[in-house]
């Protein structure tokens, strides 16, 4: 569906549309008396007019608004699949007056392309995915200048995408229905592991190494995750391993006295009131870690503490980039953040 229809053939179309509405539509010089600008919309070249069309399309939700259609130039899935909304309304006046083989042609792999993506067939929608195919075959010769060209410099329609379209009956007779053989799913991986690594790199040559790297670590740091969630988050009754539950949902936080923390001085219940906090969820960062025994943990808020300033620092201009080496320093000093204030939540399980 990704790479065959919305990439492949649907694709050709867009570029054989553009192409041959350049052709069709010539429109009239820009002169000095009359500049681009000053020209009407009849006179304007056919790129121009096709820009104007898709700009024309009313706001609705669902619909997408291309203000520069013809300066794209990486097409998503998405913007493909809402570019197929769209696409025969925007081209048929351009194309009906001198290309009506053209526009048939269109409205055929369109129609072809819609039904295909159906999560159910019978023999109705077969019937009509092969009409679809008929429609196709009889009139692609409308674009027969712009087909691809072979090795040998000879255009001709043997190209795989477009042939595999022929024999979509017969897979989907064989197989089912064509989206859930769909290759998008497999590449939703592409954001989590190639995308989120690619900025971590230095852009240079090697950054396919750079984010294998990546890959490796993260790979073996979830794999760690999950062997020492096992082992602590599992019991032993009666000789049987039962697994708990690690992690439970509550939006409100525990009460102080349920940690067991003591009275906090008096201009401190002051400074936390001022801040519009509830003193009975509320305790500071140095009582926090006193009372659940949490070793470490106001050097650990003072370091995430910091680096959340620089990241906001780097985003205002206000603070210098800090190299890696130094963001991963512990605070050797932390009891300036002592009294920070602290919440804690019945989702927390340590």
């Amino acid at each position: 569906m990704l790479h065959q229809l919305q990439k492949g053939v649907f694709r050709d179309l867009v570029r054989w549309t553009m192409d041959l509405v350049k052709d069709l539509v010539l429109g009239q010089r820009a002169t000095k008396t009359k500049k681009k600008k000053d020209r009407s919309y009849k006179e304007s070249p056919g790129l121009v007019q096709l820009d104007a069309r898709f700009e024309l399309v009313p706001r609705f939700p669902g619909l997408r608004h291309f203000n520069h259609f013809s300066h794209v130039q990486q097409w998503t899935g998405n913007e493909e699949r809402d570019l197929l909304r769209i696409i025969i309304p925007v081209i048929t006046p351009l194309l009906l007056p001198k290309a009506p083989h053209a526009l048939a042609y269109a409205r055929a792999l369109i129609d072809f392309i819609t039904l295909v993506q159906y999560r159910t067939h019978n023999d109705y929608t077969l019937r009509y995915i092969s009409q679809a195919i008929f429609r196709i075959d009889n009139t692609k010769e409308a674009f027969a200048k712009y087909r691809p060209k072979d090795c040998s410099d000879e255009a001709h329609w043997n190209y795989p995408k477009f042939h595999s379209i022929s024999h979509y009956v017969t897979f989907i007779m064989n197989f089912g229905a064509p989206n859930g053989f769909d290759s998008e799913n497999s590449e939703a991986a592409h954001k989590f592991l190639l995308k989120d690594f690619y900025d971590r790199t230095n852009k240079t040559n090697t950054f396919l190494q750079q984010i294998a790297s990546w890959n490796t670590r993260e790979t073996n740091r979830k794999a760690m995750d999950h062997i020492l969630l096992h082992h602590f988050g599992t019991s032993s009754q009666e000789g049987v391993e039962i697994e708990a539950q690690v992690t439970s949902m509550s939006r409100t936080p525990l009460k102080v006295g349920t940690l067991c923390c003591q009275t906090l001085p008096r201009e401190t219940q002051i400074a936390l009131r001022s801040l519009r906090l509830d003193l009975k969820t509320t305790t500071t960062a140095y009582e926090a870690q006193r009372a659940t025994g949490l070793k470490g943990f106001v050097a650990a808020l003072a370091l995430f503490v910091r680096r959340s300033r620089i990241e906001v620092g780097k985003k205002k201009g206000e603070v210098r980039p800090v190299d890696n080496n130094q963001s991963d320093e512990c605070e050797t000093d932390s009891t300036w953040i002592h009294d920070y204030p602290v919440q804690f939540f019945g989702s927390l399980r340590c």
